[in-house]
């Protein structure tokens, strides 16, 4: 399903993007149609900093071809 992407983009380096996301826990046993997928971040519903921020012009290019739609308009991209 996953395909090797090579993107060229501008980087900046910032101490802090933002608080933290999500702002409290969630639980993704809530969304049943992630049930049987490998998250890249098995923790995503926790608390925690940011560490990258991509771009909306670099975004699609490295997500769009593995988006897998869900319910109550919520996609996942790997």
């Amino acid at each position: 399903m996953c395909r090797d992407v090579t993107v060229q983009f501008s980087a900046e380096v910032h101490n802090k993007i933002s608080s933290s996301v999500p702002s409290s826990p969630c639980d993704k046993g809530e969304w049943s149609y992630l049930n049987g997928l490998r998250s890249a971040d098995p923790t995503f519903g926790l608390p925690r900093h940011i560490d990258n921020l991509i771009g909306a012009d670099v975004y699609p290019s490295i997500i769009e071809p593995n988006i897998i739609h869900g319910g109550s308009g919520f996609s996942a991209g790997w």
